[in-house]
Protein backbone atom coordinates (compact mmCIF):
# COMPACT_ATOMS: atom_id res chain seq x y z
CA UNK A 1 0.00 0.00 0.00
CA UNK A 2 1.33 3.46 -1.02
CA UNK A 3 2.74 5.13 2.01
CA UNK A 4 -0.41 7.40 3.31
CA UNK A 5 -2.05 8.32 6.88
CA UNK A 6 -4.42 5.58 7.37
CA UNK A 7 -7.17 5.72 9.94
CA UNK A 8 -9.97 2.97 10.72
CA UNK A 9 -12.31 5.76 9.09
CA UNK A 10 -10.16 5.91 5.78
CA UNK A 11 -9.50 1.92 5.79
CA UNK A 12 -13.08 1.33 6.09
CA UNK A 13 -14.16 4.11 3.68
CA UNK A 14 -11.75 3.19 1.01
CA UNK A 15 -12.94 -0.52 1.26
CA UNK A 16 -16.30 0.50 0.75
CA UNK A 17 -15.96 2.57 -2.04
CA UNK A 18 -13.76 0.67 -3.91
CA UNK A 19 -16.01 -2.27 -3.75
CA UNK A 20 -19.17 -0.71 -4.62
CA UNK A 21 -17.61 1.45 -7.41
CA UNK A 22 -15.24 -1.86 -9.27
CA UNK A 23 -17.60 -4.69 -8.59
CA UNK A 24 -20.23 -3.61 -10.95
CA UNK A 25 -18.50 -0.67 -12.62
CA UNK A 26 -21.04 1.83 -11.22
CA UNK A 27 -21.06 3.85 -8.04
CA UNK A 28 -25.13 5.10 -7.31
CA UNK A 29 -25.83 7.74 -5.57
CA UNK A 30 -27.89 5.46 -3.20
CA UNK A 31 -24.78 3.23 -2.49
CA UNK A 32 -22.82 6.35 -1.76
CA UNK A 33 -25.47 7.31 0.78
CA UNK A 34 -25.18 3.78 2.28
CA UNK A 35 -21.82 3.92 2.38
CA UNK A 36 -21.61 7.17 4.79
CA UNK A 37 -24.16 5.68 6.37
CA UNK A 38 -21.88 2.36 7.46
CA UNK A 39 -18.85 3.70 8.09
CA UNK A 40 -20.77 6.99 10.57
CA UNK A 41 -22.76 4.12 12.24
CA UNK A 42 -19.02 2.81 13.57
CA UNK A 43 -18.18 5.85 15.11
CA UNK A 44 -21.48 8.09 15.19
CA UNK A 45 -19.57 10.83 17.99
CA UNK A 46 -17.00 11.79 15.22
CA UNK A 47 -19.63 12.25 11.97
CA UNK A 48 -18.01 15.22 10.66
CA UNK A 49 -14.26 13.73 10.84
CA UNK A 50 -15.57 10.24 9.66
CA UNK A 51 -17.11 11.82 6.71
CA UNK A 52 -13.99 13.57 6.30
CA UNK A 53 -12.32 10.64 6.46
CA UNK A 54 -14.23 8.78 3.38
CA UNK A 55 -13.63 11.95 1.08
CA UNK A 56 -10.07 11.45 1.60
CA UNK A 57 -10.55 7.72 0.97
CA UNK A 58 -12.83 8.94 -2.30
CA UNK A 59 -9.49 10.68 -3.42
CA UNK A 60 -7.03 7.78 -2.58
CA UNK A 61 -8.83 5.79 -5.09
CA UNK A 62 -9.27 7.76 -7.57
CA UNK A 63 -6.04 8.31 -7.37
CA UNK A 64 -5.08 4.84 -7.82
CA UNK A 65 -6.83 3.80 -10.15
CA UNK A 66 -4.84 6.63 -12.29
CA UNK A 67 -1.53 5.68 -11.55
CA UNK A 68 -1.87 1.91 -11.11
CA UNK A 69 -5.39 0.95 -12.48
CA UNK A 70 -7.90 -1.51 -10.78
CA UNK A 71 -5.02 -3.32 -10.13
CA UNK A 72 -3.36 -1.20 -7.54
CA UNK A 73 -7.15 -0.76 -5.96
CA UNK A 74 -7.90 -4.30 -5.50
CA UNK A 75 -3.96 -4.96 -4.12
CA UNK A 76 -4.96 -2.28 -1.46
CA UNK A 77 -8.66 -3.64 -0.32
CA UNK A 78 -6.68 -6.28 0.32
CA UNK A 79 -4.37 -5.55 2.34
CA UNK A 80 -7.36 -3.26 3.90
CA UNK A 81 -8.76 -6.56 4.21
CA UNK A 82 -5.75 -8.05 5.95
CA UNK A 83 -5.65 -5.16 8.67
CA UNK A 84 -8.95 -5.10 9.48
CA UNK A 85 -8.85 -9.21 10.49
CA UNK A 86 -5.89 -8.18 12.52
CA UNK A 87 -7.73 -5.30 14.13
CA UNK A 88 -11.13 -6.13 15.10
CA UNK A 89 -12.78 -9.17 16.72
CA UNK A 90 -14.52 -11.66 14.65
CA UNK A 91 -18.13 -10.09 15.41
CA UNK A 92 -17.17 -6.56 14.33
CA UNK A 93 -15.82 -8.21 10.66
CA UNK A 94 -18.66 -10.05 10.60
CA UNK A 95 -20.58 -6.63 10.71
CA UNK A 96 -18.02 -5.23 7.88
CA UNK A 97 -19.30 -8.10 5.91
CA UNK A 98 -22.92 -7.05 6.63
CA UNK A 99 -21.93 -3.52 5.41
CA UNK A 100 -20.66 -4.74 2.15
CA UNK A 101 -24.05 -6.73 1.43
CA UNK A 102 -26.21 -3.56 3.15
CA UNK A 103 -24.00 -1.35 0.00
CA UNK A 104 -24.24 -4.24 -2.65
CA UNK A 105 -28.22 -4.26 -2.22
CA UNK A 106 -28.74 -0.54 -1.91
CA UNK A 107 -28.90 0.16 -5.60
CA UNK A 108 -31.87 -3.08 -5.64
CA UNK A 109 -28.86 -5.39 -7.47
CA UNK A 110 -26.72 -7.96 -5.91
CA UNK A 111 -24.46 -8.48 -8.64
CA UNK A 112 -22.49 -12.01 -8.61
CA UNK A 113 -19.15 -9.75 -8.67
CA UNK A 114 -20.18 -8.22 -5.33
CA UNK A 115 -21.08 -11.64 -3.61
CA UNK A 116 -17.54 -13.25 -5.19
CA UNK A 117 -16.20 -9.86 -3.29
CA UNK A 118 -17.62 -10.32 -0.50
CA UNK A 119 -16.78 -14.21 0.07
CA UNK A 120 -13.04 -13.29 -0.91
CA UNK A 121 -12.86 -10.50 1.69
CA UNK A 122 -14.94 -13.34 4.06
CA UNK A 123 -12.19 -15.69 3.39
CA UNK A 124 -9.16 -13.03 4.58
CA UNK A 125 -11.30 -12.38 7.93
CA UNK A 126 -11.60 -16.42 8.68
CA UNK A 127 -15.12 -16.50 8.51
CA UNK A 128 -18.06 -18.79 7.08
CA UNK A 129 -19.87 -15.85 5.50
CA UNK A 130 -22.98 -16.90 3.22
CA UNK A 131 -24.20 -14.51 0.09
Amino acid sequence: MTERKWTNGSYFGYLYIAFAGLTDNELSDVEKGEIVNCVVEWWPEQRDDVIDEIDKAWKWVDEDLKAGGIELVVDNVLNIAQELKEEYKEKSRKAILNDLVRIAVADNNFHENEKDWIRKIAEIFGIDFRV
